[in-house]
């Protein structure tokens, strides 16, 4: 299985031999088998700023972590969403996509994480973020990181 970096843009044609599947709990039509990977995430108007992380074999697609970069903090990488596809869950694919995002970052970059679900939680996903991600700063969420800026900014 391969692990990929890539703008969110250049995911599209590769997604294009996904079928979509039913509804998630947001009310988002999803490709089959994800919880959150949608045909919607490539309208975002704000497409440009957003970078993935896939999980790969040949053509099949089995993870994705989707990565909102800020024009205005180009070093700061917000996790919006770690989703592996339910026939390939257990497997150590969300490890690889954080390991995979930790060997891309320097000591400058920063990572923050997202608020999870119930099954991100029970994929004990946090924990695995602290873990894995330890080539720079990691904050659980944006609230967590605006309190530690000052201090980031006398490092």
């Amino acid at each position: 299985m391969k692990y990929e970096f890539l703008p969110l843009i250049d995911l599209r044609g590769i997604a294009e031999g996904l079928n979509e599947g039913k509804k998630n709990v947001n009310g988002s039509r999803v490709y089959e088998g994800f919880h959150f990977f949608s045909p919607h995430d490539f309208n975002m108007a704000s497409i440009m700023e957003y970078y993935c992380i896939i999980a790969i074999e040949g053509v099949d697609v089995r993870g994705v972590m989707l990565l909102y970069q800020d024009p205005q903090h180009p070093l700061t990488y917000s996790i919006s969403y770690v989703d592996v596809r339910k026939d390939h869950q257990r497997q150590g694919i969300a490890k690889s996509l954080y390991t995979t995002l930790n060997g891309l970052l320097s000591p400058n970059n920063v990572v923050i994480g997202t608020d999870l679900t119930v099954e991100g939680k029970a994929a004990k996903l946090k924990r695995l973020r602290k873990k894995t991600i330890t080539t720079c700063h990691s904050f659980d969420n944006f609230n967590q990181y605006l309190a530690y800026l000052p201090f980031l900014r006398n490092v």
